[in-house]
């Protein structure tokens, strides 16, 4: 089973725990097999041909059972011929520090169920939240600045937002148009880490 979950700027500084709500075959209370009669509980047919080099033997898999060798006996209310039922079910997934989108997250025995009861795998893809003003580049994160004429020329403190609080950023007087100023270790985690990245304030005059 292959879901998306969206992460915001603030879930990827932190990492933590998010929990989801997702449908998944499971195979239902009280359902039973016996051995499929068409393959003798192989899970495959053989089929012999005769051919100019004699005859062959070739093996397919078995379309009374899918290729399982089982074949449902007692079927629940609600379960399909294979004995599988979907359930919704709410489960925990931990977003890691420093995720960005397209990263992945596989959770063992978290999938679908067959019919002997063994689960695939969950595949948990992030998608970041696109912020109101902020930027990400990496694990940099980038923000433009206004300020006025007055602080431009003469310099001075503005507090400026980051991802998580507010910090007091110094303007030097005679700051032009398009400076870049740098908050350290006001960006992004590295993933797998034990650094941050910066914070670029871009000034715009």
């Amino acid at each position: 089973v292959k879901i998306q979950i969206e992460v915001s700027y603030a879930e990827i500084v932190n990492g933590g725990e998010k929990k989801i709500k997702l449908r998944r075959l499971k195979l239902a209370d009280g359902a039973t097999f016996s051995s499929c009669t068409m393959c003798n509980g192989a899970g495959q047919v053989s089929r012999i041909s005769n051919t100019i080099l004699g005859q062959m033997r070739t093996a397919s898999e078995c379309p009374y059972c899918s290729g399982s060798g089982k074949v449902i006996g007692n079927r629940p209310a609600g379960a399909g011929p294979d004995g599988l039922i979907t359930k919704e079910e709410t489960i925990k997934v931990n977003i890691p520090a420093g995720v960005e989108s397209g990263n992945y997250l596989t959770l063992s025995n978290q999938g679908n169920q067959n019919i002997a009861g063994n689960a695939g795998d969950l595949i948990v893809v992030f998608d970041e939240i696109n912020h109101e003003y902020f930027v990400r580049d990496g694990e940099h994160v980038y923000l433009q600045l206004n300020i006025p004429y007055t602080t431009a020329a003469l310099g001075g403190t503005i507090k400026v937002p980051t991802i998580l609080s507010h910090v007091d950023l110094k303007i030097p007087a005679g700051i032009q148009s398009g400076q870049i100023l740098r908050l350290k270790n006001k960006g992004f985690p590295r993933l797998r880490g034990s650094s941050s990245g910066d914070q670029m304030v871009r000034v715009q005059i």
